[in-house]
């Protein structure tokens, strides 16, 4: 059997497995479950939970970025600053270098 032939069937073989395993549109349907007590909300407004429950959970985080202490471009961090003073969230610096050097220290 020459090389060209065996290409060709070894082709073949995987061109048959790929149509036989395609992904189909039922593949990514979503079935929700009973599990938790979810609650429907925007993004913005998980976030804030998330960073909420974060601060919360542990006495040391810190949340600290560009507006940050102002709510955020996004307003993603709004009422977190009276929630938790002014020690856990504030604003960095206005660039790369100075938030990365809060970091370090």
């Amino acid at each position: 059997m020459k090389v060209a032939q065996v290409a060709h069937s070894w082709l073949s073989i995987l061109r048959s497995n790929m149509r036989s395993h395609s992904i189909t549109r039922s593949h990514f349907t979503y079935y929700p479950t009973s599990l938790g007590t979810g609650k429907k909300m925007n993004m913005v407004n998980a976030i804030n939970n998330a960073m909420d429950l974060a601060l919360s959970d542990d006495k040391s985080a810190l949340l600290f970025g560009e507006d940050v202490g102002f709510g955020g471009v996004f307003r993603c961090s709004v009422n977190l600053r009276d929630k938790y003073g002014k020690e856990r969230v504030f604003n960095s610096p206005l660039c790369e270098q100075g938030i990365a050097g809060y970091v370090i220290i």
